[in-house]
């Protein structure tokens, strides 16, 4: 096993307002692996999408014998591995989708890689609104930027938009060929405890309140009782959404860096795939080179939190499909009153959001 020093527990729940679970979540512990993906598209189909995800990143990091470095591929060489295995599932999840007769059927994808050669340090590759976050030292720090129009837009609180616009998401699995993903490196320090959620969990509560939870309750819960405790206060605040937690604790102490351990993706900007991890991994298709995702420059920071995305689909949640963006848009009715933010929307993203 090559990270002794991680343990790990999850939990995930239908929530208090819909029929099913359109969550998916992962742990691959002897791979350094961890994953929270949060369907859209309808019942059907979110559920469809999301565990394509999932099954898609399970059935190739299996394929890949855990054994301790130097046998073991570097962080570049899996960043490679993860982003072909979920624009695998992408083109995987378009083309049922198609077949199902659905539009914009996708899924938000976060997860963590931890670097099995140097254990100080990870990465976290990230589409749409599901959240990765930090706990060190009674403090929680959001690692991941929210791919929505809410963050593009710079505004914290979803409330304050119209209800047109609330829950879209501007990057997702399923929607293009290759996934827009952003990858945000991180230091590992020991006694880190770090958080992958769905939106379900952060509709409910505040950042404030995650950390005060953490902080009173851990030592107590442990792990799995955690990840129930923060599961049941999004459900006591009004459970509005699936919601799914994967805690992941650093032990005491860090294993020792392997000698030769490669330079990998601890040096890259959030956004940005190393060379090497592009190119790591040949393509799902023959004669397919792998396209690394494209950065996009934050266009300001809230707190740590980067703004600032490129819109490529809608995610209502919940049931509701998401729609790649278009150059046209109608109104009609009650959509009326929201021609401003529609205009506005397309002065920040340079083109005119769909209705669905």
């Amino acid at each position: 096993m090559n990270f002794p020093h991680l343990e790990s527990a999850e939990r995930t729940d239908t929530g208090r307002r819909r029929h099913n679970n359109e969550d998916a979540v992962l742990r691959l512990p002897e791979h350094g692996l961890f994953c929270v993906a949060d369907g859209m598209g309808g019942a059907a189909a979110g559920e469809l999408a999301s565990h394509a995800v999932v099954n898609a990143l399970r059935r190739g990091f299996q394929e890949v014998t855990p054994a301790a470095p130097p046998a073991y591929p570097g962080l570049d060489s899996r960043i490679g591995l993860a982003s072909r295995l979920l624009d695998e599932a992408s083109r995987w999840i378009r083309e049922r989708a198609e077949e199902m007769g659905v539009s914009g059927t996708g899924t938000t994808v976060v997860s963590l890689l931890f670097d099995a050669w140097q254990p100080g340090r990870g990465v976290c590759l990230h589409a749409g609104d599901s959240r990765a976050y930090l706990y060190r030292e009674g403090r929680v720090k959001q690692l991941t930027r929210d791919h929505s129009v809410a963050a593009a837009a710079g505004i914290s609180d979803e409330k304050s938009l119209p209800a047109f616009f609330r829950g879209v998401v501007t990057r997702a699995v399923g929607l293009d060929p290759h996934v827009d993903l952003e990858v945000t490196p991180f230091d590992v320090h020991p006694n880190d405890l770090y958080l992958l959620c769905s939106d379900g969990l952060t509709k409910m509560l505040s950042d404030a309140d995650i950390a005060k939870m953490i902080k009173k309750q851990l030592a107590v819960a442990g792990l799995e009782g955690m990840t129930m405790r923060l599961v049941d206060a999004a459900n006591e605040a009004g459970g509005e959404d699936n919601v799914s937690v994967i805690l992941v604790q650093v032990g005491p102490a860090l294993p020792a860096p392997h000698e030769g351990a490669p330079e990998s993706a601890g040096a890259a900007g959030p956004g940005n795939v190393p060379a090497a991890a592009a190119g790591a991994v040949p393509a799902a298709g023959p004669g397919e080179a792998l396209t690394p995702p494209t950065a996009h420059p934050p266009a300001a920071t809230d707190h740590g939190v980067l703004r600032g995305a490129t819109p490529v689909s809608a995610h209502g949640g919940g049931g509701e499909a998401a729609t790649p963006v278009t150059a046209d848009y109608q109104l009609a009715g009650e959509q009326k009153e929201n021609h401003g933010w529609l205009r506005l929307l397309g002065a920040i993203f340079g083109r005119k959001p769909s209705r669905r």
